[in-house]
């Protein structure tokens, strides 16, 4: 379900852990990138980054090649795929999904739990729909910066109570 809080948890737990990394990349909106060629442009991006390689073009269809698999052996990296649809995006991202070195973390959300499992991805946490309050607060967060700013209180329930 979309407004659960799943990319804010994402970037909440990237922020928290990513200096244990020596790179680290948030892939925002994927759903938004469901053909290759913006996939292809991500992930050009994504390894230009992880790589500290702003001239690295990667001609290969995924990591699986020994130049790139090498690089990326060398690396302890941290990458957050926000709002996959398919699991045909992560394929073409990185291949299997054991293509980088021990000690990597993938975090990747998604409104479908299928789309997770036909990737092989075996620890899924769930993220329950939130509460009012918590709605509230986490309305506040985002819009006001606050976790509960008393003159905004008002204009936040009435704003969530038309997404309801």
């Amino acid at each position: 379900m979309g407004g659960t809080g799943k990319t804010t948890l994402a970037e909440a737990i990237f922020y928290h852990v990513l200096d244990g990394f020596q790179s680290y990349f948030f892939l925002a909106n994927m759903r938004e990138s469901a053909d290759q060629g913006p996939l292809f442009q991500l992930r050009q991006k994504l390894f230009s980054t992880i790589l500290e390689d702003e001239n690295l073009y990667i001609k290969t269809p995924t990591i699986g090649s020994g130049f790139l698999k090498d690089r990326i052996s060398r690396n302890k990296v941290l990458i957050i795929c926000d709002d996959v649809s398919k699991s045909s995006q992560l394929e073409y991202l990185f291949g299997g999904n054991n293509r980088l070195s021990p000690g990597s973390r993938v975090i990747v959300t998604a409104r479908d739990k299928k789309v997770l499992i036909r990737y092989g991805i075996d620890l899924i946490y769930k993220v329950e729909e939130l509460d009012r309050d918590e709605s509230v607060q986490l309305f506040c967060q985002c819009a006001f910066k606050s976790n509960h700013p008393e003159y905004q209180l008002e204009l936040s329930e009435m704003v969530l109570s038309f997404v309801e």
